[in-house]
């Protein structure tokens, strides 16, 4: 069988069960290896949580890591073989655009590196919007809050059956996410793979690393230049004057190129001669140091746009981060950690927030500024956080929510509820007066105490108790402003 062929069937299968992880991962029995493995093996997300001001346990990247290194020793292979967003890309361009002529000459290597360079220069200010590009959280997003959704939703309505629905409450975040998806697959209208040979990031960085890779392109003959091979290069990697030249950092090892039909004595094998290899990376001098200002660029960027958003944020800011953003001191007490650090280690996949069972977990919105878009917030309206879940814990890939065990929960302080009595039916006076302890029946914690005040019960919160799970606000009756409300303390 066409190696060509094995790669496809690899493609597909790692697609579907890129699909299937996202559809049976809903908390809290997580699937293993921790809900998605894909995002654990990314380079670039590792990279972005190490570069961040904040410190991260390094055990969590042991499988970008081996990635690293076998790209290392053999070549751009992920792109070719592994990326569930270049399989989806593979798709679109054969079923969308195949019968579009090819424009290779149309795409801009050199790009992508500009990308890399001023998202890791963002990065370094704790500004990590590089995951709005990186191909794995980025196809992740979209299936996880624009698509899945409402697909499972109709399959369930329809079949009557139960595949984990989460609700996506912010419309936009799941509209942005499968805008920039749609976007991605139609740039195939420029040319093949145009994300991957111009804009991705995650094909620069492994493109760096990969440019001596062992597995190359070699020809073991002479040369007929009927540019067969220059033709089915999806990633326009020979050189277009000479056919037997290969820019090696392009190539994604798809084995298009020997698939010659005129006995091309083109192969790939593992080798140590650098035959017609060019290793370099089409970057001249000027574009090289340009790179280097593209960097210093981001990082001025960053913090002139995170410090934009500081005071505002400071003052007003009533998000409740989920029970995933702690920090574990040394005596063993657990605190919750900053906003600021949850948004510094964040690459913005929404798996915690496919993984949560009452879809308590959202993704913030644009009001709470660009560089805490899409990070993960607790709302209470939605759904609250339930005491027998810890799935987004477990299913962060690079530490922005730290695992946490069930008997932890009750030590984890979201916030804290407190009781509008203006509006609460049991804290009505005479003939207005109803018994309605819904908070009370639903509190995990006993954190709601029922007050009996001369034969009327109130709810009353005990401060010591309470974690600010918000299932009290949930299920509270009151409309359209509810009687229970959960927030920070300082925020009144």
């Amino acid at each position: 069988m066409p190696v060509r062929i094995v790669r496809r069937i690899v493609q597909g299968a790692l697609l579907i069960a890129f699909l299937v992880i996202l559809v049976r991962a809903v908390g809290p029995d997580v699937p293993p290896p921790h809900g998605e493995p894909f995002l654990r093996m990314d380079p670039l997300a590792a990279l972005t949580a190490v570069l961040s001001p904040e410190r991260v346990a390094l055990a969590i990247f042991i499988p970008a890591l081996v990635l690293l290194v076998l790209s290392v020793a053999f070549g751009r292979f992920f792109c070719g073989w592994i990326c569930p967003l270049g399989t989806s890309i593979d798709i679109t361009d054969r079923l969308a655009f195949g019968r579009l002529k090819d424009r290779n000459h149309l795409s801009r290597p050199i790009v992508k590196y500009y990308v890399l360079a001023v998202g890791m220069g963002m990065t370094l200010l704790g500004l990590p919007i590089i995951g709005y590009l990186d191909p794995i959280p980025l196809i992740t997003r979209a299936w996880a809050l624009g698509i899945l959704p409402p697909v499972l939703g109709l399959v369930n309505r329809a079949l009557g059956t139960d595949f984990g629905l989460v609700v996506v409450d912010n419309s936009a975040a799941a509209v942005a996410s499968l805008a920039l998806l749609g976007f991605v697959l139609a740039l195939g209208a420029i040319s093949r793979r145009y994300w991957c040979r111009t804009l991705c990031p995650l094909g620069a960085l492994l493109a760096l690393v990969s440019r001596v890779g062992l597995l190359r392109r070699q020809m073991n003959g002479e040369c007929t230049n009927c540019g067969i091979c220059l033709r089915d290069c999806k990633m326009d990697a020979i050189d277009h004057d000479d056919y037997r030249v290969t820019h090696t950092p392009e190539c994604i090892l798809c084995w298009n190129c020997v698939a010659c039909t005129r006995k091309c004595p083109g192969t790939i094998g593992l080798t140590t001669s650098t035959g017609r290899n060019d290793f370099g990376l089409k970057a001249s001098r000027r574009q090289a140091f340009g790179a280097v200002v593209a960097v210093a660029a981001g990082a001025v960027a960053g913090g002139v746009l995170r410090n934009g958003h500081a005071r505002r944020l400071a003052e007003n800011d009533r998000s409740i981060l989920p029970p995933g953003a702690i920090l574990r001191r040394a005596d063993g007490s657990i605190d919750l950690v900053s906003a600021d650090k949850v948004q510094s280690l964040c690459v913005r996949c929404g798996m915690c927030m496919r993984v949560c069972p009452t879809s308590a977990i959202q993704p913030a919105g644009l009001e709470a500024g660009l560089d805490r878009a899409f990070t993960p917030v607790i709302v209470p309206a939605v759904g609250g956080c339930t005491r027998e879940c810890n799935a987004c814990g477990e299913v962060c890939p690079t530490g922005a929510l730290s695992p946490f065990t069930i008997e932890e929960k009750p030590q984890i302080k979201l916030a804290l509820a407190h009781v509008a009595a203006a509006r609460c039916l049991s804290w009505q006076e005479g003939e207005d007066y109803v018994r309605c302890l819904a908070c009370a029946a639903v509190c995990p914690y006993g954190a709601m105490e029922r007050w009996d005040d001369d034969g009327q019960e109130r709810p009353r919160v005990r401060q010591d108790l309470c974690v600010g799970c918000g299932l009290c606000e949930n299920v509270c009756p009151v409309r359209p402003e509810r009687a229970i409300w959960v927030g920070h303390t300082m925020n009144g």
